[in-house]
C-alpha cells in the first residue's frame, strides 16, 4: 500500500443534533418519548489498510428516550475479505444514550492495490435522511512489486530460428494489473523478414498472476550483415511495478551470410598486371565529392580507365591508351592547381607518367627503359610542400626519389646506393609527425625505415630481423596512442601477420595472426564499425577471410576466418573503399574478370 495512507482514530464529532424534537427532521418520526432519528456523526473517514479495528459513530437527534434502531446496508469496492463488521443489517443506539457505533476490523493483506472504500447507508423510520450516508476510504499500504525479466539474454544462431518466451516476473503477486513496456534497441533489426520479431511491445501481467510472457522469434534473414548483432530489450517505465534487478535482456544473434553483398563487376573483362592492389586506387577526381576509381588495365587494351559517378554506379572512360605494361596507379596534385592528377607506372619498363587533370595531358617523369618498377609511394618526402614519388626499382640503386619542384617537373635523387638491399615494396606515412613523409621499404627478407631528415634528407634503420618474404605492408591504427606508427605485414617464413610499433625510434615486433600459406593481399579498415581496425586477407585457403579486431590494445584479432566471404584466392589485389558513401568501407578487388565491388552491410 502507498506510504501516504492516513490513520483513523476512533472519533466522535460533536455536531449539532440531526433533525429536530419529536417528529422533526422529516426522517420518519421518533419514539413515543421523543427519541428522534439517528444519523452519522460525519460523512467520511480515512484509514490505512494497517488501521486494525475502528468505529464509525451514529447519534440521535434528541436526548434520552427508548432504544433507536435503523436498518444498515454495507457496500463499496471493499469486500468482506477486506474487512469485517460487528453490524451488518442494523445499528442501534441504546436507551438513554446519545450515540451508537459500528466496529470495523480491516484486514491487512499483502497485495499492492488501489484504495478501497466502504459505504454505510441507514434506512427505515428512525434514519435521518440528511445524515444517512458515510464513506470510509481504506488506503493501501503495500509497495509496488518489483518486475524483472527472468533472463538477461544469451547467444543465438540465426539459422536455428529459435522461439524464445521472454518473461516478465513480479517479486510478489499484485492486486492490480502490471503493464511492462519493452523498448527495443541494438544493431539487430526487429520486424518481419529482418533479424527477429517481438510479438508485442509490452507485457501485461494480470491481477493475481506472478508473471507473463511475450514471444521473441529469431529469424534467418538472407542479407549480409556484421557477424554478431544485438537485440536489446529493456523494461522502461512499468505501470504498477518498479523495475527490478534484470531490466534488460540482450540476445546476440550470429549471422550466417557474411559481411559483404554479392559482387558488382565495374570493369567487366578488364584485367591487370597489378600486385598488392597497386593496379587501382580511389579518389574524388571530378570534384563531385563522390569517390572515383582509377584502373591500370592490361587486357583487352593497355590503358588507364577513370570510373566516375560514385554511389556504387560508375561510368568508365579511357584517359590514356596505347600503353605498355601499366601496373601501378596513384593520385595526387602534382602541379599544385587544387585538383587531383593521376600517376601511372609500368612494372616491366619502369615508365613513369603523370596525367594532368582535367585534360589528362601526359607528362613523362621517367621514360620507358630496361629498369623495371616494383612499387612507388606518393608523398611530400622532402618536406618542401610538394608531392614527390619514392620509387622501388629493379636496379642496383633500388630506392630513387623523384623530387617535385611544385610545377609537376621532377628530378631523380638516389636514396640507396649500389650494394644496398633490393627493395621491392614501400608503404609511407608521417612517422615523426613533422609534416613530411617517411617510409618503410621491404627487401627480400628485410624491412627498413627511411625517415626524412632536414640535413641528409633520408636516414634508415632496419626494423625487422632477416628472414622470409614480406607482403601486404601498410600503416593502420591498431589502438596505439600514436596512430600512424602501427605497421602491419605478412611474412612467409614467420608464417603470420606481424605488427610493428615505433617506440621512440625503436620498433617492437609482435605476432598479430598466426598462419601458414601464401598471402597475396592484405587490407585494414574498421569493417564492422566498432571503432577497431579489422583485417581482410586474400591468398590460399588459410588467408581467405576477414579477421575481426576484438578490441584488445594493440590488435587482438579473431584468427577464425569462418565468416562467409567471397573466394579471394584469385585476387590480384584488394582495397577497402567506401564506394557508395554510406559510411562503411566496401571490398574492392581486382580479379581476372575485372574490378569487382562488394558492398559492406555494416551500415
Amino acid at each position: 500500500m502507498k506510504a501516504h495512507a492516513l490513520p483513523l482514530l476512533p472519533l466522535l464529532l460533536l455536531l449539532p443534533a440531526c433533525g429536530s424534537d419529536a417528529g422533526g427532521g422529516g426522517g420518519g418520526g421518533g419514539s413515543g418519548d421523543g427519541g428522534g432519528v439517528m444519523g452519522f456523526v460525519s460523512t467520511s473517514s480515512f484509514s490505512s489498510e494497517a488501521g486494525g479495528s475502528l468505529q464509525v459513530f451514529v447519534q440521535r437527534s434528541s436526548a434520552g428516550g427508548d432504544p433507536l434502531t435503523a436498518n444498515l446496508s454495507l457496500g463499496g469496492s471493499a469486500t468482506f475479505g477486506d474487512y469485517s463488521s460487528d453490524a451488518v443489517v442494523s445499528v442501534t443506539i441504546p436507551a438513554g444514550s446519545a450515540i451508537g457505533s459500528i466496529t470495523i476490523t480491516i484486514n491487512d493483506d499483502l497485495l499492492h492495490e488501489d484504495s478501497e472504500w466502504i459505504n454505510f447507508f441507514l434506512s427505515g423510520d428512525h434514519s435521518d435522511p440528511l445524515a444517512n450516508n458515510h464513506t470510509m476510504t481504506i488506503v493501501d499500504n503495500d509497495p509496488e512489486p518489483l518486475v524483472s525479466f527472468t533472463t538477461s539474454g544469451g547467444s543465438q544462431n540465426e539459422t536455428d530460428t529459435a522461439s524464445i518466451l521472454l518473461t516478465a516476473q513480479l517479486s510478489v503477486v499484485s492486486g492490480l494489473p502490471t503493464v511492462v513496456p519493452i523498448v527495443i534497441s541494438g544493431d539487430a533489426s526487429e520486424g518481419v523478414d529482418l533479424d527477429y520479431t517481438l510479438a508485442a511491445a509490452q507485457i501485461t501481467i494480470p491481477v493475481g498472476q506472478l508473471g507473463a510472457s511475450v514471444l521473441l522469434q529469431i529469424l534467418d534473414d538472407l542479407d549480409p550483415e556484421i557477424p554478431h548483432e544485438d537485440a536489446i530489450l529493456t523494461i522502461t517505465n512499468p505501470i504498477g511495478a518498479v523495475t527490478g534487478a534484470i531490466s534488460q535482456a540482450i540476445f546476440t544473434i550470429a549471422d550466417d551470410e557474411g559481411l559483404f553483398f554479392d559482387p558488382v563487376n565495374l570493369t567487366s573483362g578488364t584485367s591487370s598486371f597489378g600486385d598488392e592492389a597497386s593496379a587501382f586506387c580511389s579518389a574524388d577526381l571530378d570534384g563531385d565529392t563522390l569517390p572515383d576509381l582509377v584502373v591500370a588495365s592490361t587486357s583487352p587494351l593497355e590503358e588507364i580507365l577513370l570510373l566516375t559517378g560514385g554511389v556504387g554506379s560508375f561510368t568508365a572512360t579511357s584517359i590514356a591508351s596505347g600503353l605498355s605494361g601499366a601496373s601501378h596507379v596513384a593520385t595526387g596534385d602534382f602541379d599544385n592547381d587544387m585538383d587531383l592528377d593521376i600517376l601511372w607506372g609500368a612494372s616491366t619498363t619502369g615508365e613513369l607518367v603523370w596525367l594532368e587533370n582535367p585534360s589528362w595531358t601526359p607528362h613523362v617523369i621517367q621514360a620507358s627503359g630496361a629498369i623495371g618498377l616494383h612499387d612507388f609511394e606518393v608523398g611530400d618526402h622532402d618536406g618542401d610542400g610538394n608531392l614527390d614519388i619514392l620509387c622501388a626499382l629493379d636496379d642496383a640503386v633500388s630506392l630513387v626519389l623523384q623530387q617535385n619542384d611544385g610545377s609537376g617537373t621532377f628530378s631523380a635523387l638516389n636514396v640507396t646506393t649500389a650494394g644496398d638491399p633490393l627493395y621491392t615494396r614501400i608503404t609511407s606515412a608521417d612517422l615523426a609527425d613533422d609534416g613530411d613523409t617517411d617510409s618503410v621499404a621491404m627487401a627480400a627478407d628485410l624491412l627498413a625505415e627511411f625517415a626524412s631528415d632536414a640535413n641528409s634528407l633520408f636516414w634508415s634503420q632496419d626494423i625487422s630481423n632477416p628472414g622470409g618474404t614480406w607482403s601486404g605492408l601498410q600503416f593502420a591504427d591498431l589502438g596505439y596512442s600514436t596512430l600512424t606508427k602501427s605497421l602491419i605485414g605478412h611474412n612467409t617464413t614467420q608464417t603470420g601477420i606481424r605488427g610493428f610499433l615505433d617506440l621512440a625510434g625503436i620498433w617492437e615486433e609482435s605476432e598479430l595472426l598466426a598462419g601458414a600459406g601464401s598471402l597475396s593481399s592484405l587490407a585494414a579498415a574498421d569493417l564492422d564499425l566498432d571503432n577497431n581496425i579489422d583485417l581482410i586477407t586474400s591468398g590460399d585457403g588459410t588467408w581467405q577471410g576477414w579477421h575481426q579486431n576484438l578490441g584488445v590494445f594493440g590488435g587482438g584479432f579473431n584468427s577464425d576466418t569462418s565468416y562467409p566471404m567471397p573466394a579471394l584466392s584469385a585476387d590480384l589485389g584488394i582495397r577497402l573503399i567506401d564506394l557508395d558513401s554510406d559510411g562503411d568501407p566496401d571490398l574492392v578487388r581486382m580479379t581476372a574478370a575485372g574490378l569487382e565491388w562488394h558492398e559492406n552491410a555494416a551500415q
